[in-house]
């Protein structure tokens, strides 16, 4: 028998989940009028799967990792916003 997931498992596997594109396709109009429900899961390999890729999500929301750049500003420079 396993080890029991943590509650931050928990609410990561949950987060994963919830911005998961077929989620939203599938539960869009529901989300719109009442509170999401979350289906979870038994499968610990998918468990295991949720969480790896909300680790990598989180980073990228609270910016503690970055993606290379995929646009640009076809002008000479550093194509950085400097001053808004």
């Amino acid at each position: 028998m396993g080890v029991a997931p943590t509650s931050e498992d928990m609410l990561t596997c949950i987060h994963a989940v919830l911005y998961a594109p077929s989620y939203r396709r599938r539960y869009g109009d529901f989300l719109k009028r009442d509170f999401p429900r979350v289906p979870l899961t038994t499968n610990r390999e998918r468990f295991a799967k949720f969480i790896a890729i909300d680790h990598e999500l989180i980073a990228l929301h609270t910016m503690q990792q970055t993606l290379p750049r995929i646009t640009g500003y076809p002008v000479a420079g550093s194509n950085e916003v400097v001053k808004v």
